[in-house]
């Protein structure tokens, strides 16, 4: 998982913030980038996938949680055979099904169709055709060089966006004459998806608290906590007053320090000229461009709860559950470790004992982001021990 930070501006935080109480008039030509990079975060999905060029045809059928790992299953149909096929693949690991055992290797392209429907779309105009039935439908020139690098000037691309969801649900690439070609259908967005290696070895690793820290029982019930939001397999055996996590061996040293970070989160009332202001913060991206605020409003002893939900435009944010009301001024900047996350406009100064952000992060990251809130956690050790 990659760090948490904030990618865009404020200007597009503030939007996405506002449209979630306001009633969407979509604009195929002016909205379809904004589609386009929000099928990117979401939470999982279904694809049918089909390919054919001279040599081969290809139908598969998989599931995918994004960002983390895939299930596939299909067939290669040559002229004179057919070869069928099973990957699983996680995170940078991959299992390829022969005969009734899994061998296991780097993750390849067979096992990460995610990346490759993403590539196709990699265009920075989506051409609006007509609004054809239940869905927009555009024209495009797609990245898809694999289908015929002689003639890859050639392609064409056609998408259909669907009017409930605003996603991507059919994606066809190709040459004009359909000689060779290249379509996905996505289907059953954000439902839950398991997928687990078919083996796995464990990597032991010892957590040290600082001495200051929390007692061993508080620090295990913390770290149970942390990982059971993020929804991580793992295993916590306590040795004496040493604390050590199994994790499967596709996480890295890295992945588990960034699962275990501080969670140091404080929600600011913005304030409306620097005149007014405490202090000022920043987007990671953004150190040159402060953002003054005026009052801390919360800070994550104060949360109750919080919970990732959908929009009716399937865009995730966090809802945060607040134990008592707390008073927003119009915008609100949310801050974790130190870097702005978030801002999220009201329509009125209020007291509320929830508010929601939306985060421009893909949905692994968001869920992280929830578990810091949740669960925050002091600075810690990690030290890989042992593989089993």
């Amino acid at each position: 998982m990659r760090k948490i930070k904030s990618k865009i501006g404020l200007l597009l935080i503030c939007f996405l913030s506002c449209l979630h109480y306001s009633k969407y008039i979509p604009n195929p030509e002016r909205d379809i980038a904004n589609w386009i990079k929000n099928f990117s975060y979401q939470k999982s999905l279904a694809y049918e996938y089909q390919l054919k060029t001279r040599f081969v045809e290809i139908k598969c059928a998989g599931k995918c949680r994004i960002g983390w790992g895939e299930y596939v299953k299909g067939v290669w149909e040559y002229p004179e055979s057919s070869y069928h096929f099973e990957y699983i693949g996680i995170k940078d690991r991959e299992w390829m099904k022969k005969g009734k055992e899994w061998e296991e290797s780097a993750r390849g392209e067979e096992s990460d169709i995610f990346s490759q429907i993403e590539r196709v779309m990699e265009f920075d105009k989506f051409e609006y055709l007509n609004s054809e039935g239940n869905f927009y439908y555009f024209r495009f020139k797609p990245n898809v060089p694999f289908l015929d690098p002689a003639r890859r000037d050639e392609m064409v691309g056609f998408l259909w966006i669907s009017k409930k969801t605003f996603l991507p649900e059919i994606i066809w690439a190709g040459l004009p004459d359909s000689s060779v070609w290249w379509r996905v259908k996505i289907s059953d967005l954000n439902r839950s998806v398991k997928i687990s290696p078919p083996l796995s070895r464990m990597i032991e690793y010892e957590v040290l608290f600082d001495s200051t820290g929390p007692e061993i029982n508080q620090s295990i019930k913390m770290l149970k906590n942390r990982l059971g939001l993020l929804n991580v397999p793992f295993k916590l055996v306590k040795m004496g007053k040493k604390i050590i996590l199994k994790f499967p061996s596709y996480y890295q040293i890295d992945d588990v320090k960034e699962m275990l970070g501080p969670g140091r989160f404080f929600a600011y009332n913005v304030a409306d000229d620097k005149s007014g202001a405490i202090k000022s913060v920043y987007f990671a991206n953004e150190p040159r461009k402060p953002i003054y605020v005026s009052k801390q409003v919360f800070g994550s002893d104060d949360v109750k709860s919080c919970e990732i939900k959908f929009d009716n435009l399937k865009r995730p944010f966090i809802l945060i559950h607040l134990k008592r009301d707390s008073e927003f001024s119009k915008r609100v900047a949310f801050e974790l470790n130190g870097s702005v996350v978030a801002i999220t406009e009201l329509d009125n100064p209020q007291k509320l004992n929830k508010i929601f952000l939306y985060p421009d992060m893909r949905y692994l990251q968001i869920n992280l982001l929830k578990g810091f809130i949740s669960q925050p956690l002091p600075e810690v050790e990690i030290k890989m021990i042992a593989k089993e």
